[in-house]
């Protein structure tokens, strides 16, 4: 599909604080499959801040995070990393 990019937008409900051992677990995946995501060949972009990951940012109510926000080139691209 020449022209277009695909959104990828994942929305998670945390089972306590980000910062807590709960959740300890998928705060290192996310960090490590970011990491995958931007090393492949047609990743383009994701929503990151300064600690490398979005999860901070507060868009909608206390227990739902973005996790992950990205632009692939198509949805080859994202079928193919997942």
């Amino acid at each position: 599909m020449k022209g277009y990019q695909l959104a990828q937008v994942n929305i998670a409900k945390m089972l306590a604080p980000i910062e807590s051992q709960v959740m300890a677990d998928f705060v290192a995946d996310l960090r490590r499959m970011n990491a995958l995501a931007e090393q492949s060949t047609d990743f383009v972009w994701r929503l990151k801040e300064a600690d490398t990951n979005a999860t901070s940012l507060k868009v909608f109510e206390d227990d739902l995070i973005l996790s992950n926000t990205a632009v692939w080139r198509s949805m080859e691209a994202l079928f193919n990393f997942t």
